[in-house]
């Protein structure tokens, strides 16, 4: 008697193929019970694959590059866009201020260290991560090491900002995949 061939599979679908896959499998599996489990995900990739969840890390990277100063609801609104828990936003600020890379400003207000009302410039019109990706633009020449960060900061405080902001803001924007660090102390903004 030959052996029959046997396979496992393990697949990833729409919620809304369940049945269909229920229908298959009816009658037909010798081991084992289907196991259907819910998959957390951050959308499709280009190629239409899977990408995965982005973390609370990564987000609050791009929210703190994007807003120096914010509010915690609005942190939370923008969390929850995205499918992300209140709790998991108020660990992570809470992290973010023992790190020392966001300070508490007012009533569940916060900003970048350094940043605070300083982080726009008299007119308020650029932030310091803005206003850092416009000068690397600039200054960045050819394949080189990229602007120094001594560059960067006399910049900054020629603008009238704090030049003590430009550390998180450009932690923030690495972190976020903007800017690259190509070697230390200079930076160049991401590829692509």
């Amino acid at each position: 008697m030959a052996l029959r061939k046997l396979v496992r599979f393990t697949v990833i679908i729409d919620h809304l193929k369940v049945y269909d896959l229920l229908a298959l499998c009816e009658g037909s599996a010798l081991a084992g019970s289907l196991n259907i489990q819910p998959v957390k995900h951050g959308g499709e990739d280009e190629n239409g694959g899977v990408k995965p969840v982005e973390g609370t890390a990564d987000f609050m990277a791009v929210f703190v590059a994007q807003h120096p100063r914010f509010k915690t609801k609005e942190a939370i609104a923008a969390a929850e866009k995205v499918g992300m828990t209140k709790a998991s936003i108020y660990a992570r600020i809470t992290k973010m201020v023992a790190d020392k890379v966001l300070k508490r400003v007012g009533t569940a207000e916060y900003s970048t260290r350094g940043g605070s009302k300083k982080t726009r410039n008299k007119k308020g019109a650029v932030s310091v991560p803005e206003r850092l990706v416009a000068l690397i633009r600039s200054q960045q020449n050819g394949t080189g090491d990229g602007v120094p960060l001594a560059s960067l900061k006399k910049a900054i405080k020629a603008a009238g900002m704090k030049p003590t902001g430009v550390g998180p803001a450009l932690s923030a924007l690495i972190k976020a995949k903007t800017i690259t660090r190509p070697s230390p102390g200079h930076y160049r903004l991401s590829e692509g």
